[in-house]
C-alpha cells in the first residue's frame, strides 16, 4: 500500500514497495524516481537523532553525495510533524562489497571482474573514506555491509545516519560496531554508546576491507594458530595484534591459512602499510590514512600488467610471473579465464629458437691462476727454535753416556744413565714448545688463506664456469619437451572431462548455495569471515575435515554445516545428456594455451641468456680475477711459510 509523506522542502512524495528492512528502519522506493529512495524508521527517532539528521541534511554537498547515500532531505508523516526518515540516493544496481571480494560470488555473478577491477574498487573505497574524514565525520561502524560498488568501480557508502558526525560544534556518536572490523584498542569496550571514534579507528576497518578486496576475501586476522590457547576467536586475535600475514607472524603465534594468496602479490611499500594498519604501530595512532591508501592504490593500478592468459589475469608489475596462474597450478582458481582460446601448436618459431639454442656450444671452464705473480720467499725459521738434527744428536749423546757408564763405573751406572736421559731430554726437546707455537700460528694463517681462496674459487666457478650454462640448457631442454607434449596433454585433459562430468555437475550445483545466505544458526558475520578466510563459501566447499579443524568451530557448528550441505545435495540430479560443456573444454584450452605462451617466452629468454653468456662471463672473469690472483698469492706465501717448519 502506497505511503504519502512530506519532505522538509514541502514536497509530497509517494512511497512504493519496500526495498529492504533493517533493525532501525525500512527503505522504500519513491514513486516516479529512479535515483532516490526513502528510509523510514520503525519508531519516531528521539530528539538527538532528529537534530543529527537536520545537521546532516544542512551539511550535504556534491562530494559527499558522490561517495555516500547521505541524507539529502527530511521526511515527515505530515507538515509540522516529527521527522520519520529521510531521502537519500539509491544504491539500485550496485553490488554489496562482500559479494565483490568473495571469489565464489564473483565467479558466478561477475566472472568478468578481474583483480584490476578489485584494485579500482579498493581505491574508490579509500576515496570515500577520505571524503568522509575531510568533512570531519567518522564512519564508526565499518563493516562489509555498508559499502556497495557498481560495474564502473564507483563506491557508495550507506547507512550514513549511523555515522559519527560533527557539525555546529556538536558531535553525534556512532553507537554500534562489528567486532571483526573494530580495532584492537576498542575491542574491550562493552558498548560504543560513549566511545568517541577517530579517523585512525576507521582506518583499521578500511584496511581490513582493502585486504578483503586484494586477497580473495580473506580476513587478515584469521589464520592457523601455532600455540594452544591462541586464535580461539577472531576478536581475540585482533585484540592481541595477531596479524596472520605479518612479517613476524610466527612470533605472533599464527600463520596464514592454507592456499591463501601470498603477500608478495602487492609491492613491498603496500605490505608495509598493512603492517602499520594491523600491528601495534597502528594502535598508537599511525595507521595509513584513507588518502595514503588512495595514493598507494593509484600507484598500483598504474603498474598493472596482463598475463598471456588474457585480461582477467592482471597483476602488479613488480612480479616476474602471473600469481594467478601459479595458484591455478595448485588447483586454486580465483579468476576464470573467459573467451575461447584456439590451440595452435605450430612449432616454426619455437623450432627456430630451439635450433639456435642447439648451435651454441657449451663453453669450457675458465683457467684458474696456476702460479703466483709475486716472488715467494718463505719466512725463515726463527733462530730460537730447535735445529732439525737436535733429536738425532740427543740420541747419540744418550748412547755414549750409557755405554761409558757401563764400562767405566758399573756400580754407579744407574746414576749415569739417569743423568744421560736428563741430558738427552733437555737437548732433544730443546725448543719444542716454541716450535709448536710457531707452527700453530703459521697453520692458522695458511688455513685462512686456503679458506678465502677456496671460497673465491667456488664463487668464480659458480658465476664464470660452465655450470650455469649447462643448468640453463637443461632447463630449456625440459621446457621444450613439455612444449612438444602440450597437444597430447590438451587431448588427454579434454578426454578426462567425461570421466569427471558427474562430479563437476555436482560441484557446480552446490556452488549455487552460499553459506552467507543460508541463515544457519550460530554462523554469524564473524564465523562467516573466518570461513571465507579459509576458502569456504558455498556448499561445495563444506567438508567435515576442513571445518572441524578451524578454531571456534566445534562438532556442533561443523555438523550444522555438513547437514546443510547434505540437504542441498539431495536436490542434485545428474544429467548425462548435458555431457561436457563447451565452457569446460574452453577452460582446458585456456590453461594449455597459457602454458604454451609461458614456455615460448621462457625459451626465447633462454636463447638470449645463452647468447650473452660468454660476453657476460668475460666481464665477470675480469671482475673476479684480480681478487682471485691476490688470494692465490696469499695462499702460496702461507704454504711456503708453513712448509719451512
Amino acid at each position: 500500500m502506497p505511503i504519502e509523506v512530506v519532505t522538509g522542502k514541502g514536497q509530497s512524495l509517494t512511497l512504493g514497495r519496500e526495498l529492504g528492512r533493517g533493525g532501525e528502519g525500512s527503505v522504500f522506493e519513491i514513486v516516479g524516481s529512479k535515483s532516490h529512495v526513502a528510509k523510514v524508521y520503525h519508531q519516531i527517532p528521539d530528539a538527538a537523532k532528529q537534530n543529527k539528521l537536520v545537521e546532516m541534511t544542512r551539511g550535504v554537498d556534491d562530494r559527499l553525495l558522490r561517495y555516500t547515500a547521505w541524507p539529502q532531505d527530511l521526511v515527515f508523516a505530515k507538515n509540522g510533524g516529527h521527522i520519520i526518515g529521510f531521502v537519500m540516493g539509491s544504491a539500485s544496481g550496485l553490488t554489496p562489497l562482500h559479494e565483490i571480494y568473495s571469489p565464489a560470488h564473483r565467479k558466478q555473478e561477475h566472472p568478468d571482474w578481474g583483480w584490476d577491477f578489485l584494485v579500482f574498487v579498493a581505491r574508490n573505497l579509500a576515496a570515500a573514506f577520505a571524503v568522509l574524514h575531510n568533512h570531519g565525520h567518522v564512519l564508526g561502524d565499518v563493516n562489509q555491509g555498508n559499502a556497495f560498488a557498481g560495474g564502473d568501480s564507483r563506491v557508495v557508502l550507506i547507512d550514513c545516519d549511523s555515522y559519527q558526525t560533527s557539525a555546529g560544534g556538536r558531535t553525534h556518536l556512532c553507537e554500534v560496531g562489528v567486532p571483526h572490523y573494530t580495532p584492537p584498542e576498542l575491542q574491550t569496550l562493552k558498548s560504543f554508546a560513549s566511545a568517541h571514534r577517530t579517523p585512525n579507528h576507521d582506518n583499521f576497518g578500511l584496511a581490513v576491507l582493502i585486504f578483503h578486496l586484494l586477497f580473495g576475501g580473506r580476513h587478515p586476522f584469521a589464520g592457523v594458530p601455532l600455540a594452544n590457547g591462541v586464535g580461539d576467536t577472531l576478536e581475540d586475535n585482533i585484540r592481541h595484534h595477531r596479524y596472520a600475514y605479518a612479517s613476524n607472524a610466527s612470533a605472533r603465534q599464527i600463520a596464514p591459512p592454507p592456499n591463501s594468496i601470498p603477500m608478495s602479490l602487492v609491492p613491498s611499500a603496500m605490505r608495509e602499510m598493512f603492517e602499520r594498519a594491523f600491528t601495534e604501530v597502528g594502535s598508537q595512532g599511525n595507521r595509513p590514512s584513507a588518502k595514503e591508501w588512495v595514493d598507494a592504490l593509484d600507484q598500483l593500478r598504474r603498474n598493472l600488467k596482463q598475463c598471456s592468459k588474457g585480461p582477467i589475469h592482471q597483476f602488479s608489475a613488480h612480479l616476474q610471473s602471473c600469481p594467478w596462474c601459479s595458484l591455478e597450478q595448485q588447483s586454486i582458481v580465483y579468476f576464470i579465464a573467459l573467451g575461447a582460446v584456439g590451440s595452435n601448436f605450430a612449432l616454426i618459431s619455437i623450432q627456430d629458437v630451439w635450433n639456435a639454442i642447439n648451435q651454441i656450444p657449451v663453453p669450457p671452464d675458465p683457467a684458474l691462476p696456476l702460479k703466483p705473480t709475486i716472488e715467494i720467499k718463505a719466512k725463515p725459521r726463527p733462530s730460537s727454535l730447535v735445529l732439525p738434527g737436535a733429536k738425532v744428536l740427543g740420541y747419540m749423546v744418550l748412547a755414549v753416556v750409557v755405554v761409558g757408564a757401563l764400562m767405566v763405573a758399573p756400580k754407579v751406572a744407574a746414576l749415569w744413565i739417569m743423568l744421560g736421559i736428563g741430558g738427552w731430554a733437555g737437548l732433544a726437546n730443546w725448543g719444542d714448545d716454541a716450535l709448536r707455537t710457531e707452527r700453530r700460528a703459521r697453520l692458522t694463517v695458511k688455513q685462512a688463506a686456503d679458506g678465502q681462496y677456496n671460497t673465491l674459487v667456488a664463487q668464480f666457478r659458480r658465476e664464470c664456469g660452465s655450470d650455469a650454462f649447462v643448468a640453463k640448457l637443461k632447463e630449456l631442454t625440459s621446457l621444450k619437451s613439455e612444449f612438444d607434449g602440450l597437444p597430447q596433454r590438451e587431448t588427454q585433459e579434454i578426454q578426462k572431462l567425461q570421466s569427471t562430468n558427474e562430479a563437476r555437475q555436482k560441484a557446480r550445483y552446490l556452488e549455487r548455495f552460499f553459506i552467507d545466505k543460508a541463515g544457519l544458526p550460530g554462523i554469524g558475520p564473524v564465523k562467516l569471515a573466518s570461513l571465507r578466510s579459509f576458502g569456504i563459501e558455498t556448499a561445495a566447499d563444506v567438508e567435515w575435515n576442513r571445518i572441524i579443524r578451524l578454531k571456534g568451530f566445534g562438532e556442533v557448528l561443523t555438523r550444522t554445516l555438513v547437514d546443510w550441505r547434505k540437504q542441498q545435495e539431495r536436490g542434485f540430479k545428474y544429467n548425462p545428456a548435458l555431457g561436457v560443456t563447451e565452457n569446460d573444454r574452453r577452460n582446458v584450452r585456456a590453461t594449455i594455451h597459457g602454458r604454451k605462451i609461458e614456455i615460448e617466452a621462457k625459451l626465447k629468454a633462454g636463447l638470449q641468456y645463452l647468447r650473452r653468456f660468454n660476453e657476460t662471463r668475460r666481464q665477470s672473469i675480469a671482475n673476479h680475477m684480480p681478487r682471485l690472483q691476490e688470494a692465490f698469492n696469499k695462499k702460496a706465501q702461507a704454504d711456503a711459510d708453513f712448509n719451512v717448519l
